[in-house]
């Protein structure tokens, strides 16, 4: 057996599956402030459809996101110390819902 070729198409493999992951990502720069108006710019550059209430976010402030992160990444950290979480919905969907315990 040649191992020579099969560490070598590992290795390949190892590439081909790094770059589909890079082609995953985008760069996000939402800046920190009010929560709605960063879920809202999250939902134009992503095209993601956001159920969530005006009422229920309230006031609350996001740290926002900024740097290479895939979409789902993105999300989490805009919502990060909220007190709310994503519910993702089988339609396609991704519910902004209180995170248990909070508040």
């Amino acid at each position: 057996m040649n191992t020579g070729t099969g560490l070598k198409l590992f290795t390949a493999s190892l590439l081909l599956g790094g770059a589909a992951f890079a082609a995953n990502a985008e760069t996000f720069n939402i800046p920190g402030g009010d929560l709605k108006s960063a879920l809202d710019q999250y939902a134009r550059q992503t095209g993601a459809a956001l159920v969530y209430s005006d009422e229920a976010l309230g006031r609350t402030r996001t740290k926002g996101v900024k740097g290479d992160l895939t979409s789902d990444d993105a999300l989490a950290r805009i919502l990060s110390g909220t007190g709310f979480t994503a519910q993702h919905y089988s339609a396609g969907g991704i519910g902004i819902v209180p995170a248990s315990g909070a508040r």
